[in-house]
């Protein structure tokens, strides 16, 4: 758990507004077994946290509100000896209407 990096790839290469696009988010280990941990889009400075999981994969769906709506944030806090550690994540779209 030394190092981690929080992948996402999108379903789809363009990205459509009003709806839902999965992105599947993935720790590049994927052999090992995570604590629990929670989840968290970004939204500004505020965190707003969407979830729970314990694998080494989740799916995160992004619903762009416009054409320029073409950023996710995400932020992972993992519970580590005695520590929390936070993994952040942050992809640019192609969005089209």
């Amino acid at each position: 758990m030394n190092s981690q990096i929080l992948i996402g790839v999108p379903d789809v290469e363009t990205i459509k507004v009003g709806k839902k696009n999965n992105i599947v988010m993935l720790f590049q280990t994927f052999d090992k077994k995570l604590p629990k941990y929670e989840i968290y889009k970004i939204e500004g400075k505020k965190e707003i946290k969407i979830g729970e999981n314990n694998k080494t994969r989740f799916n995160y769906e992004f619903i762009p509100k416009s054409v320029n709506d073409k950023q996710m944030h995400l932020l992972v806090k993992i519970p580590y000896d005695g520590k929390i550690i936070e993994i952040q994540n942050s992809m640019s779209f192609n969005v089209k209407n």
